[in-house]
């Protein structure tokens, strides 16, 4: 029979108390019908050898080895290539989330009749034990939820893959799959742009007001490293090139350009902080190559963007001016 949800962990080097705890609540789901695939990305650290012995207890696991190290990104494609579960979800091997999580996804999914479904989650900060809870009863929209994602509004739900599924086929269908995490971040955001172009006109999405997906904060995260920041204005040349070749995309525009301010405005900082004014101007200059980014900044340029905080909207003077 085939399962509910096949949910894809792809693994490197890990705190191995964090990935048996990670593997232990998905494995105990109140929702029984599921496959879990574990991508196991060359680790280093002998947590194949932890997979392998899940494995031996469960048939529910099935284990795929990538021949060299892919990152997530392509990792969650060879995932998806072998998931044979009516949806997928996407787990990351240091998180944990609450047992009823994946079945309470699954019949809000069904009861909606929609091609994915998504739960409200937190962040747990390991250096400084705090957490942070978001809840948006909006994220039940469509609609709200790609205008939060092209704005990179990180405190909204939506933008994540974790907290989510997706019909299989439905991704199969609109070839749907991950961008190179070797050359581009911010892949969730990339494919849940995709997926929510994809929708079409659907006006509901499966949605669980709980906060039932936990991820962890810890100094070792790729989103926390200079490099992954310093990767970001490709990734937005990247999403404004997407929203570019829909149809009757005038209505995107803003929020892409939004969503650029922001995260080009976070890299000026970084470079202020880490490297000097220097760095931070070169790397205005630098962004002349990314053409999209330019075009789109043009035409929607606003002497003041309500949109934007003071700092942002004097960040988008200086790029009018120096880029």
């Amino acid at each position: 029979m085939r399962p509910k949800v096949s949910v894809i962990v792809p693994i490197y080097n890990v705190n191995k108390e964090l990935l048996c705890k990670c593997l232990d609540c998905i494995l105990n789901q109140t929702l029984k019908e599921i496959e879990l695939i574990c991508v196991l990305d060359c680790p280093t650290d002998g947590t194949d050898k932890v997979i392998e012995d899940y494995a031996q207890k469960d048939n529910r696991i099935k284990i795929v080895k990538n021949e060299r190290n892919l990152h997530i990104g392509e990792s969650r494609n060879r995932g998806i290539e072998a998931a044979t579960g009516e949806y997928v979800g996407f787990f990351d091997d240091d998180d944990y989330c609450e047992l009823t999580m994946y079945e309470k996804l699954y019949y809000a999914a069904k009861k909606a009749k929609s091609k994915i479904s998504l739960c409200e989650r937190n962040t747990i900060d390991e250096e400084t034990n705090t957490i942070r809870n978001y809840k948006d009863i909006r994220n039940s929209n469509p609609a709200h939820g790609l205008d939060q994602t092209l704005k990179n509004v990180d405190a909204n739900s939506s933008i994540f893959v974790w907290n989510h599924i997706y019909d299989t086929d439905f991704l199969r269908e609109n070839k749907i799959s991950f961008v190179d995490t070797k050359e581009m971040s911010s892949e969730d955001i990339i494919f849940n742009i995709e997926v929510f172009f994809s929708l079409g006109e659907q006006k509901e999405i499966g949605y669980i007001g709980e906060t039932l997906y936990h991820h962890i904060y810890h100094p070792n995260n790729t989103g926390k490293t200079n490099a992954y920041m310093y990767r970001m204005p490709q990734y937005r040349e990247y999403l404004t090139n997407i929203v570019n070749k829909k149809e009757n995309n005038a209505k995107y525009n803003n929020a892409t350009n939004v969503g650029n301010i922001v995260i080009l405005y976070r890299i000026f900082r970084l470079h202020l902080k880490k490297e000097g004014i220097s760095s931070a101007i070169q790397f205005l200059k630098d962004l002349d190559r990314y053409s999209s980014i330019k075009s789109l900044q043009k035409r929607c340029f606003k002497l003041w963007d309500a949109n934007l905080t003071p700092p942002k909207n004097i960040f988008n003077w200086l790029l009018r001016i120096i880029a």
